[in-house]
C-alpha cells in the first residue's frame, strides 16, 4: 500500500526572502561622508583660486602689453621729432649755403654798380670845394664843368669870406632828393640815417628818437654857424668899405717919393763936384 506524504509549502517570491534573511547594506560611515564634503569643498577652493589666479596673470599680461604698446608709440614719436629736427637743419644750412652762394656772386655786381655810381657823380662835379664839400653845383644847361672852372680861375679872385658865403647860398639851393620807396630809410642833411616806418619795438624807437633830436640840434648848430659867418662877412664887407673911403690917407703918392730921391742925388752929385775942384 503506498503512502503519499504532503510536502511543506515552499513560497516561489525569492527577493523578498533575500530581503528578510540578508540584512540592510551601509555604504559608508558619518565621518567618511564629511571626509568627502570636506575634499569636495576644498577642491572648489583650490580651483577658485587657480581661476582667480589665471585671472590675475591674464590682467597682468594685459597691462605689460599695453605699457609695450605705449612705449613702442613713444620711441615711434621721438624718432620722427629727431628725423623732423634733423630735416630742418638740413634744409637751414642748404638756405644758408644758397644765400652766401648768392651773396658770393653778387658781390662783383655791387662792386660794378657802386662803380658806376661813383663815375657818374665825378661826372657831375664842377670844382674841388664841391668834391670836398660833397655837394652838387646847379650848373645851366650845356655849360661844361672844365669851361666853369677856367672862367673862375680867369676872373678876378674873391675873398675867403665871399667864397665861404656863396657856397652857403649855393649849398642852400641844392636839393636832396628823398627815397620814394616806402619804408626805406632816408638820409638828413647831416648824414644820419632816420628810418620813415615808425619801429615796433620800444627801445629802437626811443633809440630813433635820440638820433633824430641829436641831428635836430646839430642842424640847429650848422645853421647858427652859418648866420655867424654871414653877420662876419658882412662886417668884413663893411669894414672894407670904410677903410677904403680913407685910402688915400694910409696909401702914400708915388711923385713924392720919387722927388726926395731925386733931392738926394742932387745933393750927392753937388757934394762930388766940390770935392774934385778942392
Amino acid at each position: 500500500m503506498s503512502t503519499c506524504q504532503a510536502s511543506p509549502h515552499v513560497p516561489t517570491n525569492s527577493s523578498g526572502f533575500q530581503k528578510a534573511s540578508m540584512p540592510k547594506l551601509q555604504i559608508t560611515s558619518d565621518d567618511e561622508e564629511a571626509n568627502i564634503w570636506a575634499k569636495m569643498a576644498k577642491r572648489k577652493q583650490h580651483k577658485a583660486l587657480r581661476e582667480e589666479a589665471a585671472q590675475l596673470e591674464a590682467e597682468r599680461l594685459k597691462r605689460e602689453w599695453e605699457q609695450e604698446q605705449l612705449e613702442a608709440k613713444r620711441q615711434e614719436q621721438e624718432h620722427l621729432e629727431a628725423k623732423r629736427k634733423e630735416q630742418e637743419w638740413l634744409e637751414a644750412e642748404h638756405w644758408e649755403q644758397e644765400t652766401q652762394a648768392q651773396q658770393k656772386t653778387g658781390e662783383p655786381k655791387g662792386k660794378e654798380q657802386e662803380k658806376a655810381a661813383r663815375q657818374s657823380k665825378w661826372k657831375k662835379r664842377t670844382c674841388n670845394w664841391c668834391t670836398e664839400m660833397k655837394v652838387r653845383c646847379e650848373l645851366p644847361e650845356g655849360v661844361e664843368p672844365e669851361a666853369e672852372e677856367a672862367r673862375a680861375k680867369a676872373g678876378k679872385k674873391r675873398a675867403p669870406e665871399d667864397v665861404m658865403l656863396l657856397r652857403a647860398r649855393e649849398k642852400r639851393k641844392v636839393t636832396r632828393v628823398g627815397s620814394a620807396i616806402p619804408g626805406e630809410s632816408e638820409a638828413s642833411p647831416l648824414g644820419v640815417v632816420m628810418p620813415t616806418v615808425p619801429p615796433s619795438d620800444p627801445l629802437v624807437a626811443v633809440v630813433v628818437k635820440g638820433f633824430k633830436l641829436i641831428a635836430a640840434a646839430m642842424d640847429q648848430q650848422m645853421a647858427e654857424m652859418w648866420a655867424r659867418r654871414e653877420t662876419q662877412h658882412w662886417f668884413n664887407s663893411w669894414l672894407g668899405d670904410l677903410l677904403g673911403e680913407f685910402e688915400f690917407v694910409l696909401r702914400p703918392t708915388t711923385p713924392v717919393s720919387k722927388s726926395s730921391e731925386e733931392l738926394h742925388s742932387d745933393v750927392a752929385d753937388m757934394e762930388l763936384e766940390s770935392l774934385q775942384s778942392d
